[in-house]
């Protein structure tokens, strides 16, 4: 029969399946749905993942528009899976603009596609049963054909598509065909930003259904507090009367076992029920028997409400520590499954969130099954985004943001994407918010679309951001929205709106996108922390985003990461793809370590060292509601030296006793690392640090007898000797440029520069463009005089200005170096700024060295990189570390490896040779293994040439991080804006 083109048509979004219900999977018996942890243990449930045959076509519209037969494929595809990943057509990415033309119902003439195909056998036994078809997911649109007669079509990437096949099978061989289209009218409410992947993307199976059966049910809960939860059960069938309704409780007992009506609602009370929180997440078993079929049902008992704009979970106030998570991994692109939704959700714990939202689209059954059974808040998104209209020529960017939200035309397609979304994930208890969609305007489709969800689940919050983009001139009610939700907002702006004047507010705070995770970054979460922490109304803070998109065209041993632009694709967004708090392979960025410290639920709060006894006492406070410290944590102490070294086998597993511990010490400690350990097995959470006494610099061996100190000049240089030593110093920069230790070169670097150049990164996007205007990334220093001066030491004193082509001065500097005639060589700097030049990235010196130096020792913050806003992740101790233990990956090159607050750090090379600096000021410093031109200018961090040298950085200061790549404005309280700095480093050379 000819397929009808309903892909270009916004009322029809599906034909032939059955209506959207709550998502479950039958089992066979009660003991298979007590022990089952995979829908996949149902012995009811036959699976179709695995390979089918296929055939790509670039343009598959003639098959549908013509009748065209299907050629029987010759190709195999594993499903789940995205064509793209295996070779077909083309990945493409692309934020927020269209990636066809805008001319919606319709899509490109040329329509790519592929044709499914594959058999499943079927016994006469089995024919007795009734059997539907599941699809979880079907990028973009798609036909269904069974035994070559047409069963029905779906739209709706990330949804459930339901069909009743029964009419159709036969005994024996039974052939089911897919039609799968990239395009439909959907794509124009599916333009999120992502790779834009097509296929089969999500489980395929059949439910072999028991002639009398239940066809839906609902579990709403009315009113839950400590001493009673009231629950609506609502059951469907046109088939049976009554079923078996069995409730069991967390500790596995029964609570509950009677009969009850279908078709009508059921009142449930449950006595001094065991309530469901992010702490512990207690979940009931609900099972539904009927004599063939038995559903279960995690029941996660819980209350959410609102009272002066503050939320409560379980009359207790809680606030949202969150995260934006897409659907993709590393291996399969858009393809989720039970396994790597487990891993993910796991690591979220580990890094002290607690709640996490579905972007942009709802997620399948078992991402929802597992925040239940881990403790997870969720806001589930509908999968509705039509940001690419900001992009159109006419009224311009926001301007035009509304312009699908208003339309009247799509409001039945917004209401089914809706119905799609909240029908199946209903009973999930872990689900405390609705969100509409993304990043689409507002207007009546929408608002409808709020309402729906309004009447059909009155019980939970509703969410959407794009709200506050509403026709200010059209009175839209805001009933409908539960919450202020904004993105990407600086403190001064969400202080400045929202929290100076809160007898204003009529709703709760919440940040559904901040802290954009791109690149080295993000900064300022120590910032959002205090201001979130301060304000009961600020009720959410949601990270964007959870893992870096990208598509290795490389092996697992050797990856290379591709991004938008790689694969010839336009429109394109480049690496804005790439802006997870973690690698693609679910490695931790220093961003993620970031965020589990800076929002670790345990904190010292205050401590006292009794000299005499030498016994500490800390007290803690932490963030539980429903839970104690002592049921969560156990400590692990960690002892410093005086040089602030760890002391051997020092490890003490402590438990506290009314939030109180007591550590003994002893005259060796200087300093404690209190490392907070979960008892649910998430490994460290946090960690806080008390420095007894300050640590002690461990002093560089000087001469210790003085030696004779001489000096002579040559047209380029400045020669001192002392003893065996040698000191070489350029005239035209005024840096030492070669330092001789017996009669060997411990430094030998004509090209040791002056720096204020750092490699952009992601996150320098507001700025970048001044810094390449000032020319920043050729500046240079010119020398416009010098003295030397003679008397027990030798002081070499310069003046100079740091200048860029075509530009104004940056810098006027008055520098010396002084040596002494016990070895000790001293760098001082007075500088000023031009205030009329923007700030500087950095300040301070850039210094190849021989490649034997792999090895640093330093007093400072670490073990992990640290910059001004982005620096709680680490510790101030004594760290050691290999070039390669200093090195952070970011897949597209960038700024990386500075630490700092170090007071002395000693670069040593395989030779036994050794660079020394200390300061009485803090410093900054990084070793690294690639130029500032090659991180500056490569592409992909795979394509990073191995260098013959070393690149050690030693900085006064450099500028925070921030997360600008989309977000506010770096914080000038992180900027390297100062007018004057002054800074001294002595240098010792062995």
């Amino acid at each position: 029969m000819k397929l009808k083109t309903f892909f270009e048509d916004l009322e029809i979004n599906r034909v032939g399946t059955l209506p959207h219900r709550s998502y479950y999977i039958p089992f066979s018996e009660v003991f298979e749905a007590k022990e089952s942890r995979s829908k996949l243990d149902s012995k009811l449930l036959v699976n179709l993942n695995g390979e089918w045959d296929f055939q790509y076509f670039e343009n598959i519209r003639p098959y549908i528009d013509d009748q065209l037969a299907f050629p029987q494929p010759t190709k195999k595809i594993p499903v789940p899976a995205a064509w793209q990943m295996h070779g077909y057509d083309q990945p493409h990415y692309s934020n927020y603009e269209y990636v066809i033309p805008f001319d919606p119902p319709y899509v490109p003439s040329e329509l790519p596609g592929a044709y499914y195909t594959r058999d499943v056998s079927i016994t006469k036994e089995e024919l007795k049963n009734e059997h539907e078809i599941v699809f979880e997911g079907v990028d973009s649109a798609f036909y269904v054909k069974v035994n070559q007669q047409f069963v029905g079509y779906s739209q709706i990437s990330r949804s459930y598509s339901i069909f009743d096949i029964q009419p159709f099978l036969i005994e024996g061989k039974n052939q089911i065909e897919v039609i799968v289209l990239k395009w439909s009218d959907g794509t124009y409410l599916e333009d999120q930003d992502k790779f834009r992947f097509s296929g089969i993307i999500g489980d395929v199976y059949l439910l072999k259904r028991a002639v009398k059966r239940i066809d839906d049910f609902s579990i709403e809960q009315r009113e839950v507090t400590k001493d009673e939860a009231c629950l609506n059960l609502s059951i469907e069938s046109a088939t049976l009367a009554e079923v078996s309704l069995q409730i069991i409780g967390p500790d596995g007992h029964e609570v509950m076992y009677q009969k009850i009506k279908t078709n009508e609602p059921t009142s449930i009370v449950l006595a001094d029920p065991r309530l469901w929180s992010d702490e512990r997440p207690e979940l009931y078993t609900l099972l539904l028997i009927t004599a063939d079929e038995v559903i279960r049902q995690k029941l996660a008992l819980r209350s959410i409400q609102l009272k002066n704009n503050v939320l409560y979970i379980n009359g207790k106030q809680k606030k949202l520590v969150g995260v934006n998570h897409h659907d993709s991994t590393l291996e399969n692109g858009p393809v989720a499954n039970q396994e790597s939704y487990k891993k993910d959700l796991i690591l979220m714990k580990k890094l002290n969130f607690n709640a996490v939202r579905t972007a942009h689209y709802p997620k399948t059954g078992d991402f929802y099954e597992l925040c239940d059974e881990l403790g997870l808040y969720v806001i589930s998104e509908s999968d509705f985004e039509c940001h690419g209209v900001v992009a159109l020529p006419g009224l311009g960017w926001n301007d035009n943001y509304n312009m699908i939200a208003k339309d009247p035309a799509y409001i039945s397609a917004g209401i089914e994407r809706m119905k799609a979304h909240l029908l199946p994930n209903r009973n999930f208890g872990s689900i405390i918010m609705w969100s509409a969609g993304n990043e689409s305007g507002y207007g009546i489709v929408l608002e409808e679309m709020l309402k729906y969800a309004r009447e059909v689940d009155p019980y939970r919050l509703l969410h959407y951001e794009g709200y506050h983009y509403r026709d200010r001139s059209i009175a839209y009610s805001d009933e409908w929205i539960d919450v202020h939700s904004r993105m990407y907002l600086s403190m001064e702006e969400l202080n400045t709106e929202y929290f100076d004047d809160k007898e204003q507010l009529t709703k709760p705070v919440m940040l559904c996108e901040y802290a954009h995770a791109m690149g080295n970054g993000p900064g300022g979460l120590e910032d959002y922390h205090a201001l979130f922490e301060q304000h009961d109304e600020f009720i959410g803070l949601f990270v964007w985003e959870w893992a870096d998109h990208t598509i290795n065209i490389g092996t697992k041993e050797a990856p290379k990461y591709r991004y938008g632009g790689d694969f010839g694709d336009f429109p394109h967004s480049n690496s804005f793809c790439m802006d997870g708090l973690l690698l693609p392979n679910r490695a931790f960025h220093p961003g993620a370590l970031e965020h589990r410290q800076v929002f670790r639920p345990v904190r010292m709060s205050h401590y006292e060292w009794n000299q005499d006894t030498q016994q500490v006492e800390i007290e803690f406070s932490s963030d539980y509601q429903f839970t104690s410290l002592q049921e969560n944590i156990y400590f692990k102490i960690i002892y410093f030296d005086q040089f602030g070294k760890e002391l051997p086998h020092n490890d003490s597993e402590l438990l506290s006793d009314n939030n109180h511990i007591f550590v003994q010490v002893d005259k060796k400690v200087y300093g404690l690392l209190i490392k907070y350990i979960s008892k649910q097995g998430f490994g460290e959470i946090g960690f806080d640090q008390i420095q007894l006494k300050p640590f002690e610099v461990k002093r560089p061996s000087y001469l210790e007898m003085a030696e004779a100190l001489s000096v002579e000049e040559t047209q380029a240089s400045i020669h001192i000797k002392l003893g065996t030593k040698q000191y070489d110093i350029s005239k035209t920069s005024g840096l030492l440029t070669s330092a001789i230790v017996d009669q060997k070169k411990v430094l030998d670097q004509a090209n040791a520069q002056w720096c204020i150049w750092r490699a952009p990164i992601d996150n320098d996007k507001l700025i970048i463009d001044e810094w390449d205007w000032a020319n920043y990334d050729k500046a240079a220093m010119k020398v416009t005089d010098y003295d030397i001066q003679t008397t027990d030491k030798i002081r070499i004193a310069f003046k100079g200005k740091m200048l860029s082509v075509g530009r104004q001065w940056i810098l006027n500097v008055a520098f010396y170096w002084e040596i002494d005639r016990f070895g000790k060589v001293t760098f001082h700097v007075d500088a000023i700024k031009n205030d009329e030049m923007p700030y500087l990235p950095r300040f301070g010196l850039y210094v190849p060295l021989d490649k034997a130096y792999n090895q640093v020792e330093y007093l400072g913050k670490g073990p992990h990189e640290s910059y001004i806003d982005m620096q709680s992740l680490s510790y101030f101790g004594r760290h050691n570390q290999s070039i390669d233990e200093l090195e952070t990956i970011y897949l597209k090159p960038q700024e990386y490896g500075n630490r700092l607050g170090i007071r002395q750090v000693s670069i040593t090379s395989n030779k036994q040779q050794k660079i020394e600096i200390t300061s009485e000021q803090d410093f900054a410093f990084s070793l690294l293994r690639y130029s500032l031109a090659d991180l500056t200018h490569t592409k992909h961090w795979d394509e990073l040439p191995e260098n013959d040298q070393y690149y050690l950085h030693l900085d006064f200061a450099q500028s925070g991080v921030g997360s600008a790549s989309c977000g506010p404005k770096l914080d000038e309280n992180y900027r390297l804006n100062d007018t004057q700095m002054t800074f001294e480093w002595d240098f010792y050379f062995s």
